[in-house]
């Protein structure tokens, strides 16, 4: 549902992709696990660093709102295992 004060503004729900970079695949994949609680989700895999001390994952998921996104935005980004969300 748009909002109606923002004619531009995206409409929800909708999927988004979340890119997570963290030391340990097994590590962040937790992590993710522990985040996202509640609903479905999926992890894949995107790179590794160039001297494979960093490994991202792609996270996809259904996001019910502005806030539901960021939400999930900042507590991803606060958990240890991560040390990047983009």
């Amino acid at each position: 549902m748009k909002h109606p004060s923002l004619p531009n503004a995206p409409e929800y729900p909708r999927p988004w992709l979340f890119k997570v970079i963290g030391v340990s695949g097994r590590a962040v994949r937790k992590a993710v696990a522990e985040v996202i609680s509640k609903g479905e989700y999926r992890v894949s895999f995107s790179n590794i660093s160039s001297k494979g001390n960093y490994t991202a994952f792609n996270v996809e998921m259904l996001v019910d709102s502005q806030e539901h996104r960021d939400e999930i935005y900042q507590n991803l980004k606060k958990h240890p295992q991560i040390k990047a969300v983009l």
